[in-house]
């Protein structure tokens, strides 16, 4: 999982006490200089399933700084209360914002669909296998 980014000096967020998880240091203490600190008022805020949190962001945030710095808006990757959901939050200029939503968005749907086919598709290689591996031919031929 994730822990803070960019946004945690601004924001004020000292830490997550009592988590679950392994929360790495944050890559990023300062604000960068590429932006404004007008920026932080007013972030989007949206939820994620916990489980895409890796696949989107890479394993403990590695990805996390490079997206920030390409779309030009901070993140923070935040665990919810309950734990069920990942909060993530967006700073920056309203349409970067909706941007990045999107994209992240996006992503979450299309790991979604990845996971849902894997499942078929292992199913089908294994039918193939066993179709292949058979002593006995698929169709019986019946004499005319």
């Amino acid at each position: 999982m994730l822990g803070h980014s960019g946004a945690d000096e601004a924001a004020g967020d000292e830490g997550m006490s009592g988590m679950s998880f392994h929360v790495p240091p944050p890559p990023i203490r300062v604000r960068p200089w590429w932006f404004s600190a007008q920026e932080l008022n007013e972030p989007l805020v949206f939820h994620l399933d916990p489980w895409l949190v890796d696949p989107i962001f890479g394993q403990d945030g590695t990805v996390l700084s490079e997206m920030e710095w390409m779309s030009q808006a901070l993140l923070r990757v935040d665990p919810t209360d309950t734990g069920e959901l990942v909060e993530v939050t967006v700073f920056g200029q309203p349409g970067v914002k909706t941007r990045v939503k999107n994209i992240l968005q996006s992503l979450a749907v299309w790991f979604r669909e990845l996971l849902a086919c894997l499942p078929a598709k292992k199913i089908k290689r294994l039918e193939e296998f066993l179709k292949a591996s058979s002593p006995y031919p698929e169709t019986i031929q019946h004499p005319v």
